[in-house]
């Protein structure tokens, strides 16, 4: 019995040492958030975040850093301080395989601070890079989601501070369904979120000067935004009366310099209407020039390449850009036959090329030079009859999935500009669909009906 608990009282000592040793940092990227894990572990450096990994022995150490310490607790120490000095960046995620750290790093031979790549493989491969061809229908989430009028932000899913993974929708009744992916149930309910009829889509941040998960939601027939602590998930904002005229279809959160503003669509009839610029306190800090279109989808782009913020809107002809912080036009997208509602539109990098690929109820998909306003290539999905295309998600920049009226999914083969599979299962037309990390199924799709409809995930 002595020896038991002498040996217990030795395990809870080192279990005790090693805890102490392990240390959580939180960076931030294009407003998303990276939880990053360094711990200590005998011989070894361990820097992982959720899905990547590096470890550092002696000789990986010195291999990145090329400074001569004695012991493995200095070489943890210096990359602790690293952190804690806020001298790490992150550079990239090239692909789903790496996440790229860039380290600043004082070099005492050149006696100046220099930047060195720390490189953290992807560690849960069985969560990404699936092949979306062998995807298919698992379970409805919820049998009374409602979606009006918005194809873009009709629901949310996010990872908060707390671990949870959280999708979020509205109900037909103005409330707001908060439920959880790791225990496949609500978690709460805010009812009457809004006073009137339709809350067209939903955002999230993560405001790390407050260590806050934010959701926002938009009334588009009330003309309101309302913010939400998801701590306690009680409203910390009301901005009422955005526009003199019309309906809200939608509004996104800009992330700029580490700080949080919220940019709205404009319903306009009478050239009155802009776009215009919120702080998270209310105040209205600008409208966007030359942006008196009437205005269905709004988003933000950071190009890392030029450091500049955009912003996205897709009007009735065509799509436009325009320069945050100059206020000015950038680029607008447009052919002369491009007829109808531009709904929806991702932008990314492929082959060195920025390309903005966006959806339009004509029934094609359009793929931009982002920079040019060149087009580079058309998909017609139009092979039945005339079907709009409404929301779409891009997997692992080699396809692209699509939500259309004739109640159906199309995944479009990027490289070959062909439709390669079709999901079947909602009773009416497909307002959004967003590509998802699931805590347990890993890269998931989740699409939802128009109006009173289902929200279904498809898993592989």
């Amino acid at each position: 019995m002595g020896n038991y608990k002498q040996n217990n009282n030795k395990l809870k000592k080192i279990v005790k040492e090693e805890i102490s040793k392990k240390r959580e940092f939180t960076l931030l990227k294009n407003e998303k958030k990276y939880s990053i894990e360094i711990i200590l572990n005998n011989n070894d450096i361990f820097i992982k975040s959720l899905n990547y990994q590096k470890t550092l022995n002696i000789e990986g150490f010195y291999k990145y850093f090329d400074i001569k310490l004695i012991t493995m607790e200095e070489a943890y120490n210096f990359i602790i301080n690293l952190f804690i000095f806020n001298k790490v960046i992150i550079k990239d995620i090239s692909n789903d395989n790496e996440l790229i750290l860039i380290l600043t790093i004082f070099d005492n031979k050149l006696k100046i601070y220099r930047n060195i790549e720390l490189i953290l493989l992807n560690t849960e491969n069985t969560f990404y890079n699936k092949d979306p061809n062998n995807i298919h229908f698992l379970n409805t989430l919820s049998s009374n989601a409602y979606s009006c009028y918005s194809v873009d932000k009709t629901f949310i899913v996010f990872k908060a501070k707390n671990k949870i993974s959280y999708l979020i929708f509205a109900s037909e009744d103005v409330s707001i369904i908060c439920f959880s992916l790791n225990s496949e149930r609500i978690i709460t309910e805010i009812k009457n979120a809004h006073e009137r009829e339709y809350i067209t889509n939903l955002s999230h941040c993560y405001q790390e000067k407050n260590n806050m998960d934010i959701l926002m939601s938009v009334s588009g027939d009330n003309n309101n935004i309302k913010l939400w602590n998801i701590s306690d998930w009680k409203c910390i904002l009301n901005i009422t009366n955005i526009n003199q005229i019309g309906f809200l279809e939608s509004a996104c959160i800009l992330n700029f310099k580490n700080e949080f503003y919220i940019i709205s669509s404009n319903w306009n009839y009478e050239d009155v209407e802009k776009i215009k610029v919120y702080d998270f306190q209310g105040n209205k800090i600008k409208e966007i020039a030359n942006s008196d279109e009437k205005t269905y989808f709004i988003n933000t782009f950071y190009d890392t390449q030029q450091s500049t913020y955009y912003i996205i809107a897709g009007n009735y002809n065509y799509l436009k850009s325009y320069n945050y912080e100059k206020n000015k036009l950038f680029q607008k997208y447009y052919e002369n036959n491009n007829n109808g509602a531009h709904l929806s539109a991702i932008i990314f990098n492929n082959e060195n090329i920025t390309q903005l690929v966006e959806s339009c109820v004509d029934g094609f998909i359009r793929i931009w030079n982002f920079h040019t306003g060149k087009i580079l290539n058309k998909i017609d999905t139009t092979t039945d009859n005339f079907i709009g295309i409404f929301g779409i998600c891009i997997w692992n920049k080699k396809y692209l999935f699509t939500s259309c009226n004739n109640n159906e999914i199309k995944l479009i083969d990027l490289e070959n500009k062909t439709i390669v599979k079709r999901l079947k299962g909602h009773k009416k037309p497909i307002s959004c669909i967003r590509k998802i990390i699931h805590p347990k199924y890993g890269e998931c799709l989740i699409s939802q009906g128009y109006k009173n409809d289902q929200l279904k995930l498809w898993t592989i």
